[in-house]
């Protein structure tokens, strides 16, 4: 969770300034393919049940930065940015959260496996059928 922390906080405020924009991007599709593997792909896709619809946005924006580069007001360079970039930063993220998922199994996987999040309780109908 520490790490997962640290990687978010440093990813994102490499996003905000527009410096090292596929970094950023590589950073926050890593830590977003951890959570989505080791927390919500067993809750099935939609965020309603905990699912991992919200992480794969995330991480699709940050692919979308890292093509599109930063903007005008950004501190790094415009020359780090276009199709292989993202698709740079996409291998990146993978190989990172493949790092991540290998570093958790060494150190005992099964006590860093998060509890399956129970599902919201189901709306209680107000109107009686007699």
């Amino acid at each position: 969770a520490t790490a997962a922390g640290a990687a978010e906080l440093g990813g994102g405020a490499l996003l905000a300034a527009g410096a090292a924009t596929p970094l950023a991007a590589a950073t926050l599709t890593a830590t977003m393919i951890t959570a989505v593997d080791r927390v919500h792909l067993r809750n099935g896709p939609w965020i309603k049940d905990g699912g991992y619809e919200y992480n794969l946005v995330l991480a699709a924006a940050a692919l979308a930065l890292a093509e599109t580069g930063p903007g005008p007001l950004a501190f790094g360079r415009r020359r780090h940015s276009g199709p292989f970039w993202a698709l740079w930063a996409l291998g990146a993220g993978v190989a990172g959260a493949a790092a991540a998922r290998y570093a958790a199994e060494l150190a005992g996987g099964d006590q860093a496996e998060a509890p399956r999040e129970p599902a919201p309780p189901a709306e209680e109908s107000y109107l009686r059928v007699a």
